[in-house]
C-alpha cells in the first residue's frame, strides 16, 4: 500500500457567517474533484465566521486529526485534533486564504492542496473613497 493511498482527502463543506450558510460542495462526496472555492461575503461577515471541513477516510475515520490556518491571521497551523471546524471573530474586510490538512492512520499530514479563498467586503465607511471624502470636508 503506497503512502498516497493512506492519505485522506480533505473536503471543505460549509462557510458560515452569522446565521447564513454558504455551501462549498456542489457534488456528492464520491465524485469530488479537488477545487478551490472562492466566496465573496458582504460587509460585517467577519464578526462571526466558521469553516466546516472533513476528510474522506473510510478505514479509520476516528483516527483523523486536523489542522488549519488562515493566512495573514493565524501565526501558524492550528491543530484541533478531531474537531472539523474553524471559528473566527472580528476579521477585517479583505481577502483571505483558508487551508486545512488532515492526518490519517499513517499520522502524516496531507499536502495543503484544498483551500478556500474568501473576501469580506468593507462597509462604505471603511473604504478609501469614504476616508478621502471625509478628508476633503
Amino acid at each position: 500500500v503506497t503512502s498516497a493511498r493512506l492519505t485522506p482527502k480533505v473536503v471543505l463543506e460549509t462557510l458560515r457567517t452569522g446565521d447564513r450558510a454558504h455551501p462549498l460542495l456542489d457534488a456528492p462526496a464520491s465524485s469530488l474533484v479537488t477545487r478551490h472555492p472562492s466566496v465573496s461575503l458582504p460587509p460585517g461577515s467577519g464578526h462571526s465566521l466558521a469553516v466546516e471541513f472533513t476528510a474522506l477516510e473510510y478505514a479509520a475515520p476516528r483516527r483523523l486529526r486536523f489542522r488549519y490556518r488562515l493566512e495573514g491571521h493565524d501565526a501558524g497551523w492550528v491543530e484541533v485534533g478531531s474537531r472539523r471546524s474553524a471559528f473566527y471573530t472580528n476579521l477585517k474586510p479583505r481577502a483571505y486564504r483558508f487551508a486545512v490538512q488532515a492526518a490519517g492512520r499513517d499520522a502524516r499530514w496531507t499536502e495543503p492542496g484544498e483551500f478556500l479563498v474568501f473576501t469580506i467586503a468593507p462597509f462604505f465607511r471603511e473604504t478609501t473613497a469614504f476616508k478621502f471624502a471625509l478628508g476633503l470636508t
